[in-house]
């Protein structure tokens, strides 16, 4: 590539050499695939709100109320009608003979990077979680002559599950009484039969 900068000529040679399957997996066919299931969800979220949206406008339709102007009027949105609608309009055989040129407009190219952004995110969060439970393993390791409990599962300490929960067995482990329903007497009578002698009443005296 040839370019001048400040009236200076600059020559650029690229060496290019086909990218490996891991590569071209992780920077293309998955995001391009996760990014077809998330506009799929962002649609059918959308099918979703147009529904409701109807039930609305009925709702105030059957009060009376009537819009202002005649083509502000919208028909009752069909799924069905509308996808068949979407595949036998021009519109569909233009997307075909454009080919993939139309796939990364903005709005794609933004939707792409949050995708890259999220799926780096996940990857890194699973890599610190794997070297995490790398590390316990091996103190367990190190302590396990010593009689301490080593881990089986390969998690840390810190978010270990009780056994009660791993088995499913919580019912068998009778459950800890709270402090204030604990079998005693209560504060009076507790009080009336101390072993200290009770004060005398001065009021209650006979005079002598």
């Amino acid at each position: 590539m040839t370019t001048v900068l400040a009236g200076l000529t600059f020559n650029w040679h690229f060496q290019c050499a086909p990218a490996s399957a891991d590569m071209v997996s992780g920077h293309l066919v998955q995001p391009l695939v996760t990014m077809v299931t998330e506009l799929h969800r962002q649609q059918e979220e959308l099918y979703r709100l147009l529904t409701n949206k109807d039930k609305e406008i009925g709702d105030l339709k059957s009060q009376g109320v009537r819009v202002s102007r005649k083509h502000l009027e919208t028909p009752l949105f069909d799924k069905s009608v509308f996808k068949d609608g979407m595949l036998a309009s021009k519109g569909f055989v233009d997307v075909m003979q454009a080919s993939c040129g139309e796939a990364f407009n903005r709005d794609g190219q933004r939707l792409y990077e949050d995708i890259a952004i999220k799926l780096a995110w996940l990857c890194h969060e699973t890599q610190t979680q794997v070297e995490s439970d790398k590390e316990s393993l091996e103190e367990d390791e190190t302590v396990e002559g010593s009689g301490l409990r080593t881990v089986e599962t390969g998690q840390s300490w810190l978010n270990r599950v009780p056994l009660s929960l791993q088995s499913g067995q919580g019912a068998s482990i009778s459950p800890r009484k709270s402090p204030g329903k604990s079998p005693g007497k209560s504060p009076q009578k507790s009080a009336g039969s101390s072993t200290d002698p009770s004060p005398v009443k001065v009021g209650s005296q006979e005079p002598v």
